[in-house]
């Protein structure tokens, strides 16, 4: 390789190597900031975010997310659900 294409290759793998990184940083932020419902606990969740990167932080992303149904708020700003009444 020549010392241009060397170069290239350096900063390609060191951009990837940063871009890892900053993944890893964000998943665990916002792993530090969850509560704590959820299928592991949260070192459980470190540890597979930094040792399987990126596809730890990917699948805790993906198991973060809960697919719910949207329930909208009431004046008050609570998430009170009318009580379904029995059919006679």
């Amino acid at each position: 390789m020549t010392g241009l294409a060397a170069a290239v290759v350096l900063v390609a793998v060191l951009l990837g190597v940063l871009l890892a990184v900053a993944f890893d940083m964000f998943c665990l932020v916002r792993l530090v900031a969850r509560d704590d419902r959820g299928f592991l606990p949260k070192l459980a969740w470190a540890v597979a975010i930094v040792c399987i990167s990126p596809f730890g932080g990917l699948v805790y992303l993906l198991s973060a997310t809960r697919l719910t149904r949207y329930a909208p708020r009431l004046e008050d700003g609570s998430l009170r659900r009318p009580r379904l009444r029995a059919l006679r």
